[in-house]
């Protein structure tokens, strides 16, 4: 979902898609491919992908090595700017209004 420009914000579903084959993948991919495209995940997001890499093992999907390739995978597009930490200001003003 455009955000601003040519930045996406990906929730977490679509992100493991990124980094794990699944259906829908081929449609993320070309996203990622696309010049100068910039891809935004929430803070939260960074935690929920870590635990949809641990529900891959413990369901067979992916291997404990794989898994931790791919966190690698993370780790390295967030230090090259591939990915880009979101706070979401709205959902956070919402909840503290409770």
């Amino acid at each position: 979902m455009p955000i601003a420009g040519n930045i996406d914000f990906f929730d977490t579903s679509a992100i493991a898609k990124y980094y794990h084959a699944e259906l829908g993948t081929e449609r993320v991919l070309k996203i990622f491919a696309e010049p100068d495209r910039k891809i935004a995940i929430s803070s939260l997001g960074f935690v929920e992908i870590q635990a949809a890499f641990a529900v891959k093992v413990r369901s067979g999907a992916l291997k404990q090595s794989g898994a931790g390739m791919q966190r690698a995978r993370l780790m390295l597009d967030v230090a090259a700017g591939t990915l880009r930490f979101t706070v979401l200001r709205s959902v956070i003003s919402r909840w503290l209004s409770f």
